[in-house]
């Protein structure tokens, strides 16, 4: 997968194989997407690193907390988004169709995190999270037809930033909490979003 990352052009679509792709993934600075062959029989085990610039579309994957989540990029910003499956500086995500598993109660491991309050765009759509934490976003962000399983924090925090009134979107509807432990909230907006 790295080597693919490494060579890839705008508009390229990545098909994995069945099986689990292990590691600390930086996406380039392209528009790409990254999908499953078949659908929900591939998974990324890590961390996969959106920087600015680039533009990713997951669809049909598994992900899953590993060892390789915790670790650092070499990508300063994109550390600081802290042990996230996937973390985001200041590029453009969508997920389609994914499972996220494995995150822990600890505040800075989950599933999504994303960084920069110049941020354009989070879009999740019929995906499934279980364990603590799910989404946290500072940009603009819509999760739909989503399921959060066993959480036991957030399924989705805003942070927000009101020097940014135009990146501060927020959409949440047709989700669902199965299974939520005593800490659950569902969404939770910080000053300036709307």
């Amino acid at each position: 997968l790295k080597s693919v990352l490494a060579t890839l052009e705008d508009g390229d679509i990545i098909r994995l194989a069945d099986g689990t792709f292990e590691g600390v993934f930086l996406a380039p600075k392209k528009n790409f997407s990254v999908v499953a062959s078949n659908a929900g029989a591939a998974t990324i085990s890590g961390k996969f690193g959106i920087p600015a610039g680039a533009t990713v579309r997951f669809e049909n994957l598994n992900f899953a907390v590993s060892a390789n989540t915790l670790a650092s990029t070499s990508h300063q910003y994109i550390n600081r988004a802290g042990k996230y499956i996937i973390p985001i500086y200041d590029g453009k995500v969508s997920v389609y169709d994914c499972t996220f598993t494995g995150m822990s109660d600890a505040e800075e491991t989950g599933a999504i995190h994303q960084y920069s309050a110049n941020f354009v765009g989070l879009t999740v759509v019929n995906s499934t999270f279980t364990g603590a934490w799910a989404i946290r976003a500072k940009g603009s962000v819509s999760v739909e037809n989503c399921t959060f399983d066993g959480l036991d924090r957030h399924c989705l925090q805003v942070l927000g930033n009101p020097n940014n009134p135009e990146n501060q979107t927020v959409v949440f509807k047709k989700n669902k909490a199965l299974n939520a432990g005593s800490g659950i909230c569902g969404v939770s907006l910080a000053t300036g979003n709307q």
